[in-house]
């Protein structure tokens, strides 16, 4: 049985619309009651876009998935491939950025991380490359620092993110595809492309994790906080950590925890050990 309640859709967004519109055209669709994006792409940019339906949209305070782009980028002056390498090499790791005018948030500087910056292909002025970057990092405003650094100007000419945290574009499905699975299913009640559309939440959460003994389950959706004993295993953690609960492998929710797990085995066992912060 499909549940629609803890699912995600990785949908491969098409140019021309808005990361909000693909939210919606998924959400009616499915004909669910809520559905969001985690992780905006502008309206000319393409690729990986994850929407969550209902319950699903509770994870997404508590999730800061790297991303991964392949990128166009234009020198407003052609310079040698050496010299450009070094402008990559220049803006790999921690840089701070400005969003650039057109951003929603507020334009203040602010620390990202670029893990790598690789080159695939120069063509004169023409530059793809792939780049992996920290959540809310601005390529555009790369391209533009690039080209400063550079003293030739640049721009971003295009742009497909093609994985975000652990999910990857292949597994991404056209908009067409999710329309033909959803008239096969609520018109002719199959399910079977519909359940290849329909991921469990659990596959984008990339967290430490704590195994909840399933007796306590409910308790802990009544209000109550993990205490030692109620805890199967877990992975190792610091003290302070966001960390996921889970149980049977199905994502609970989401705790802070207050001890280092080498701390935990010397504590009684009616001890708390984390702060429950949201339970799905």
């Amino acid at each position: 049985m499909l549940d629609f309640e803890r699912s995600v859709v990785f949908v491969d967004k098409p140019p021309g619309i808005s990361s909000h519109q693909v939210s919606e055209i998924v959400k009616r669709l499915l004909k669910q009651n809520k559905a969001g994006h985690l992780g905006t792409l502008d309206p000319n940019v393409t690729g990986l876009l994850i929407v969550a339906l209902n319950k699903a949209t509770k994870v997404f305070s508590f999730l800061e998935l790297r991303k991964e782009y392949i990128a166009i980028m234009h020198l407003h002056k052609d310079v040698e491939e050496e010299k450009l390498l070094e402008g990559f090499e220049r803006f790999t790791g921690k840089i701070v950025q400005i969003p650039p005018r057109r951003s929603a948030v507020k334009r203040v500087a602010r620390e990202r991380e670029i893990y790598k910056i690789s080159l695939i292909e120069k063509d004169g002025k023409d530059v793809l490359f792939d780049v992996e970057c920290q959540s809310g990092t601005y390529i555009r405003k790369l391209c533009s620092d690039i080209g400063n650094y550079l003293k030739v100007g640049a721009h971003l000419v295009e742009l497909r993110r093609i994985k975000q945290g652990k999910i990857t574009i292949e597994k991404a499905v056209k908009l067409q595809e999710i329309e033909d699975a959803s008239y096969f299913y609520f018109n002719e009640g199959k399910e079977e492309m519909l359940s290849k559309i329909l991921h469990p939440v659990e596959e984008i959460v990339d967290l430490k994790k704590i195994e909840v003994k399933e007796e306590f389950v409910q308790k802990i959706k009544n209000g109550q906080q993990v205490k030692k004993y109620w805890v199967k295993n877990c992975e190792d953690f610091e003290k302070n950590e966001t960390v996921a609960l889970y149980c049977n492998q199905k994502l609970i929710g989401f705790a802070k925890t207050l001890f280092k797990k080498e701390e935990i085995e010397k504590l009684e066992d009616f001890k708390q050990i984390t702060k429950t912060l949201r339970i799905l």
